[in-house]
């Protein structure tokens, strides 16, 4: 087992802040019946804005009259944009009142992430170091900003997305090639200054500087944190040992959410490290125009009839999941076409739990009041409703990837090693991908150089679901309902930047559950080069997470490793 670790990985050191990302799929029921034919998932649409709390001022460096190139890029970091998907538009807010258009022609728009923590001249230090390519998502367009009020903000749609991946900072680049025509010449937009300070912006008139600009960010499908973490309390309702609280109703308003569309899945972060735990869940979400929540569950969906999303699913916590880190909630019966205008409610009740532990969930605690009410499994009335404990949440809108993207440092050369043939296997957790839905692609993410073309022969990928928590060193033994999805020759894509994705389209799509655990198995024959993949070691979290053997047609000599490697899922 030494030997083929050893062989094929090449010890590097990436640090990815652990992460998840994304999908599009099932559908939502019309009513509380489970056994109802679901309704398909609306497209899901979310904003996130980034405004931070500094006394604010203005620049007018992006949209102005200089007739020569003018150039501004801004940092971002992922903690204040609290979100990941698709990102089609974005928006920046007036400083002053704007009396009539402003026609910018000539401007190109760019994005990438980033591991930087602060700007540095020049301008391509921080991109394509490591995090991804940076691309072009608007090229040489007109910009045509209308007349607006003081605080409003104006919108700039992007003729391609960009797929931010909530975990690495963000850099958004505006460049323009010519002056901006209008009366006034000029848009002046509001700025603020992190605290404490970092470097956030580099323009052609003003230098580097330290003034963050107001910005939205428009998702098209995604991961919304809606409610946030601030400060270090934590709850384990429903998910403790008292028999009178295992049933919560929890309240988020629709501006917290902020947006629409069909909510595929719900995390909470751990509010503590974890222990590995086994539930049996019922999960409903519904519309109110409630703002407190009263003593009776059922009157608390009080605009259309709530949807069950979960009905006696299994629901298992693992081990050694780390403060903060999100974990997801089965949703394996439906999705939820939320309206976008109403408040929403999240109820979970737990009523079957295997092992006598305890799972912590993370609180704001700048908590509104009546956003809890709790009771016993089956009850119709809570026995309190906590005024003082606000739930941090994460919501998924249709429409983007579903990525698994790790911490700690590696590299791996399966599958696409130039040196011998090979088979491996990977184990994902429910709790880490959270949406059920058919897969259309797999992706890793490259790691370590740039692509280098090559034909890999004899590729395979073979999908199947397991209870299990670990993998054993038969390959066969570690997938149920295994199916090939895809066979014959994978060509690695040539341009492709280190922390872009390696996408694998199936011949055949999976369709994954969203209840149990899901393995990926990829064998090849070698290829003309070797390109690595990101592949992260955790001793606790991982453990044999990934099967490995020096032969593309073996079954039952693999070795286990306590390791597991960047996932991206494109759905159907």
């Amino acid at each position: 087992m030494k030997m083929i670790v050893r062989f094929f990985r090449k010890k590097v050191f990436l640090y990815l802040l652990s992460g998840l990302f994304l999908i599009t799929l099932a559908g939502c029921s019309k009513s509380d019946d489970p056994a109802q034919a679901p309704e398909p998932a609306e497209a899901g649409t979310f904003i996130k804005t980034v405004s931070l709390p500094d006394s604010p001022a203005s620049a007018a460096w992006i949209f102005n009259s200089d007739p020569g190139a003018n150039r501004v890029m801004i940092l971002y970091r992922a903690g204040d944009v609290q979100g990941s998907g698709m990102i089609n538009s974005i928006s920046f807010r007036y400083a002053d009142a704007l009396a009539s258009a402003v026609t910018c022609p000539n401007v190109t728009i760019r994005m990438g992430h980033t591991s930087v923590t602060d700007l540095a001249l020049p301008y391509d230090n921080n991109v394509n170091q490591g995090k991804g390519s940076f691309q072009t998502l608007a090229n040489g367009v007109s910009v045509t900003i209308p007349a607006g009020s003081s605080g409003g903000y104006f919108t700039i749609p992007l003729t391609q997305p960009f797929n931010y991946n909530g975990v690495d900072n963000l850099v958004v680049d505006v460049s323009r090639s010519s002056a901006c025509t209008g009366t006034p010449t000029y848009v002046s937009n509001t700025v603020h200054q992190a605290s404490p300070a970092y470097n956030s912006v580099i323009s052609s008139g003003g230098g580097l500087g330290p003034s963050v600009p107001d910005i939205r960010f428009n998702f098209a499908g995604g991961d919304n944190v809606a409610v946030g973490l601030f400060g270090n309390l934590s709850n384990v309702m429903p998910f403790g040992n008292a028999l009178g609280q295992r049933k919560v109703q929890l309240l988020y308003t629709a501006a917290e959410v902020n947006g629409s569309g069909g909510i595929t899945g719900i995390a909470f972060p751990a509010g503590l490290a974890t222990t590995a735990e086994e539930y049996t869940v019922n999960v409903r979400l519904g519309h109110t125009n409630l703002t407190q929540l009263t003593s009776t569950f059922a009157n608390n969906f009080n605009v259309g009839t709530p949807v069950t999303v979960a009905s006696g699913a299994k629901f298992s916590v693992p081990a050694g999941i780390p403060v903060n880190s999100y974990i997801w909630i089965p949703m394996p019966i439906a999705a939820f076409n939320y309206d976008g205008t109403h408040n929403l409610i999240v109820e979970i009740e737990v009523t079957a739990k295997a092992t006598g532990g305890m799972t912590d969930w993370k609180l704001n605690s700048n908590a509104p009041i009546g956003r809890k009410l709790y009771g016993a499994a089956g009850a119709s009335t809570g026995d309190g409703i906590d005024e003082s404990v606000y739930y941090c949440i994460k919501f998924r809108f249709n429409g983007g990837t579903m990525d698994v993207v790790l911490a700690g440092p590696g590299t791996w050369s399966f599958p696409f090693s130039g040196a011998s043939n090979n088979k491996s296997q990977h184990l994902y957790l429910a709790s880490e991908l959270g949406t059920k839905g058919t897969i259309a692609k797999v992706a890793r993410r490259l790691a370590t150089s740039d692509a280098v073309a090559s034909d890999y022969a004899s590729f395979t990928v073979v999908m199947g679901h397991t209870a299990n928590k670990t993998l054993g060193a038969t390959f066969s033994a570690n997938l149920s309902g295994a199916q090939t999805v895809y066979s014959g020759t994978f060509t690695m894509p040539a341009g492709l930047k280190v922390g872009d994705w390696i996408e694998i389209p199936l011949s055949t799509p999976f369709v994954y559950d969203g209840e149990r655990n899901l393995v990926v198995q990829t064998s090849t024959l070698s290829g003309a080069a070797t390109n690595y993949i990101g592949d992260h070691k955790d001793d606790v979290r991982y453990l044999m997470r990934e099967a490995a053997a020096n032969n593309n047609t073996t079954d039952a000599a693999g070795a286990n490793n306590n390791w597991l490697a960047d996932l991206r899922l494109i759905m159907q």
